[in-house]
């Protein structure tokens, strides 16, 4: 990853961090920017498809686990999530992950395209219950060898 693709998601997580304050929410402390790092565990990258990247230990608590396809559709979603945000697990497989994330906060086309790059991404999140309250999550993120999206999270705050 060049230092472009670095500088582009450090400003958006200072960006989205500064948002967070202006709502009102106070993250704790320590938590990482939007920054992904080199896959692990040695297996060399293909480059038609992302590095297979081992599970990561970054300390993010899995309260809520969902797992991704390539086209950022959820295909497994843990019973924690669910009640997370508010829907029945069948109304959550095969909807994309955008339609749950807040208005305005993330570019998600650039920082899935950047995390497919890498295999590896962690951060904080803002996911939009069922009836519209923001939720702060912390997550972590990598790219299975079966191809899918795991992601780990922890809640940090809701909001209006």
């Amino acid at each position: 990853m060049g230092t472009r693709e670095r500088v582009i998601l450090s400003s958006k997580a200072d960006r989205l961090a500064e948002r967070v304050s202006e709502m009102g929410w106070s993250p704790r402390p320590g938590l990482g920017a939007v920054v992904p790092r080199p896959a692990m565990g040695g297996v060399p990258a293909r480059k038609s498809s992302p590095p297979i990247v081992r599970r990561p230990a970054a300390g993010v608590l899995p309260e809520y686990t969902a797992l991704v396809d390539r086209n950022r559709k959820y295909v497994q979603v843990s019973d924690s999530f669910c009640k997370l945000l508010g829907y029945d697990r069948n109304e959550l497989i095969g909807r994309k992950y955008d339609d749950l994330t807040a208005p305005r906060t993330n570019h998600i086309q650039t920082i899935f395209d950047l995390f497919m790059k890498s295999g590896y991404m962690h951060g904080i999140w803002v996911l939009v219950h069922r009836r519209g309250t923001r939720i702060l999550v912390r997550y972590e993120a990598w790219v299975r060898p079966d191809g899918l999206t795991e992601s780990q999270m922890e809640l940090l705050g809701a909001g209006a």
